[in-house]
C-alpha cells in the first residue's frame, strides 16, 4: 500500500500544470489604482528626488554665475590686450618698415664677396635709405633725423631682407611716410624690386590690416590703409569720413 500510494502522489504531481497566478497581478493593479497607494508612492519618489532637483538647482545657480564671471573676465582681458596694443603701437609710432630696398655699396658689405647674400652694415643700410629717401622720394632726411636704420631677418619668399627705420625726428618719419603715395609705379622699381614703405604694426593690427585688404580685393571695402598704427578703410568711393578700425571685430560691423 505504502509503495502504490507514492506511485499515485508522483503520478498526480506530474499531471498538475504549472499555472500563472494572474490574481495577484490584478491586485496589484487594483492597489495601484487606490489614490492612498498612488499618495505614498508619489511621496516616495518626491521625497527621493527633491534633494537631486535641489543639488540640480545649486549647479544652474553656480554655472550662471560662473557664466558672469568668464563674460566679466572676457571683458577685461579684451580691455587688457587692447591697452597693451595700443602703448606696443605707440612704441612703434617712430618706425617705417621698407621692403625692397637692394644694397647700394656691396664694397661696405660686412662679406668678402659682393652679392646679394652679402651682409648690409648699418653704416651701408643707412646711407640706402637716406639716398632713397632724398633722391627718389624727394623727401630731405638727414642722418641726425634717424636714430636706427638695419635690415630684418628675411624670410624664404623675399629675395632682400626688409629694413626698419626708427626716426629720432616724427615729422621727417610722417613726411617720408606720406610721400609713398606720390610714387609712380615706375618710380617704385629699383633694380627689378618694387620698394614699398609700410608702418611698423602690431601683430594685431597687422592682422586687422590684412584682413581688410583682403576685403578690398573681394570688393566689399572700397580701400584701407593705415595712418598712426591704426587701419582706416572706406567702405564706397563716395563714404566722406573714413572708419578707424581698431578691433576685428570693426570690420564686421560696417
Amino acid at each position: 500500500m505504502g509503495s502504490k500510494t507514492l506511485y499515485v502522489t508522483n503520478m498526480e504531481t506530474r499531471k498538475v500544470p504549472h499555472r500563472k497566478d494572474s490574481s495577484s497581478v490584478e491586485d496589484l493593479i487594483l492597489a495601484l489604482s487606490d489614490k492612498r497607494v498612488s499618495d505614498i508612492i508619489a511621496g516616495i519618489f518626491e521625497q527621493k528626488l527633491n534633494p537631486i532637483l535641489q543639488s540640480l538647482s545649486e549647479v544652474l545657480e553656480k554655472n550662471k554665475t560662473l557664466e558672469k564671471d568668464v563674460s566679466k573676465l572676457q571683458g577685461e582681458l579684451a580691455a587688457a590686450n587692447a591697452k597693451i596694443n595700443h602703448l606696443e603701437n605707440f612704441t612703434r609710432l617712430d618706425n617705417l618698415i621698407i621692403t625692397g630696398l637692394p644694397l647700394i655699396d656691396y664694397s661696405d658689405a660686412a662679406s668678402t664677396s659682393a652679392n646679394r647674400d652679402a651682409v648690409e652694415t648699418s653704416a651701408s643700410t643707412e646711407r640706402a635709405v637716406l639716398n632713397f629717401f632724398n633722391t627718389t622720394l624727394n623727401v630731405p632726411v638727414e642722418s641726425k633725423d634717424i636714430s636706427i636704420a638695419h635690415r630684418l631677418k628675411s624670410t624664404a619668399a623675399q629675395s632682400l631682407p626688409n629694413i626698419i627705420v626708427r626716426f629720432s625726428n616724427r615729422k621727417a618719419r610722417n613726411d617720408v611716410y606720406a610721400a609713398r603715395r606720390r610714387l609712380q609705379r615706375s618710380e617704385r622699381r629699383h633694380d627689378e624690386q618694387t620698394i614699398y614703405i609700410n608702418e611698423d604694426l602690431t601683430k594685431e593690427t597687422a592682422s586687422i590690416f590684412k584682413q581688410a585688404r583682403e576685403m578690398v580685393r573681394r570688393k566689399t571695402l572700397h580701400r584701407c590703409w593705415t595712418g598712426g598704427g591704426f587701419v582706416y578703410v572706406k567702405k564706397t568711393e563716395t563714404t566722406p569720413v573714413p572708419v578707424k578700425i581698431v578691433k576685428p571685430e570693426d570690420l564686421r560691423t560696417l
